[in-house]
């Protein structure tokens, strides 16, 4: 029987990472370490086991996949400790990384060993919040529908707006404001003879009062050429100027 006590003394060679020895001179794993003891058997030729050392160094981004606060980049060639920190997204809790975007790829988990052969990209995947997280569920809302194409309108047009209200409460009403003035209660408004340009917002307004949510501010711009505005002029001296009504 033969039993060997391998040395401890690891070769060198330049370029190269020594990983172990094996029995055949072409293997890319080593089967025996130093210092090991073996018994093949029989006599045997152990042949030295190679890996050539690359100068190349890879690079690891973070997506945080509609979040934001990502890790820094990581850089390595091998294997590398994924980066403790976590990306942030409202009304979401981050569960881990991914190497595609819709969780079907491998997923890790932050502080995980990672192997760094190739440029990469890591995906955060999220699990949303359960509704009573959301702190504005319920609060009443309103919004400007407008029955034309766009807010830019023809000179002296007739402008057709609506309110649209979400949660409103008992006794809370729509006001309009035209260019910072109250000038309507209602859930609709007709901007008659439109001219130049004004602003125009909703509020939704409770029996008390209290402002209880505003519309975006719209600026409307009512453009013509300069014989529309001409005669426009000459007829508001006898006509009516641009009123609000419902």
């Amino acid at each position: 029987m033969y039993i060997y006590k391998l040395s401890n003394t690891k070769p060198t060679r330049n370029g190269y990472t020594f990983l172990g020895w094996s029995t055949k001179s072409s293997a890319t794993t080593a089967q025996y370490q130093p210092g090991e003891t073996i018994s093949p058997g029989k006599s045997i030729t152990l042949y030295a086991v190679w890996r050539q050392n690359s100068d190349t160094t890879y690079t690891l981004t973070f997506n945080t996949n509609g979040g934001k606060n990502p890790p820094a980049n990581q850089t390595g060639n091998g294997n590398i400790t994924l980066s403790s920190v976590m990306p942030t997204r409202d009304g979401y809790t981050f569960k881990k990384w991914n190497t595609k975007s819709d969780e079907t790829g491998t997923s890790y988990n932050p502080g995980a060993t990672y192997n760094l052969t190739a440029n990469a990209t890591l995906y955060a995947i999220w699990q949303k919040n359960e509704t009573p997280d959301n702190p504005n569920l319920g609060q009443p809302t309103i919004q400007i529908r407008n029955y034309v194409p766009t807010l830019n309108v023809s000179w002296r047009t007739t402008l057709k707006l609506n309110a649209v209200v979400e949660n409103a409460p008992e006794g809370a009403t729509v006001h309009w404001f035209y260019n910072g003035e109250d000038r309507l209660t209602d859930d609709h408004c007709y901007i008659y003879n439109c001219r130049n340009t004004f602003t125009i917002q909703a509020k939704l307004i409770s029996k008390d009062g209290e402002v209880l949510a505003e519309s975006d501010v719209e600026t409307i711009t009512a453009s013509g050429g300069f014989f529309t505005k001409l005669i426009s002029f000459f007829k508001g001296l006898f006509g009516r100027l641009p009123y609000i009504e419902q």
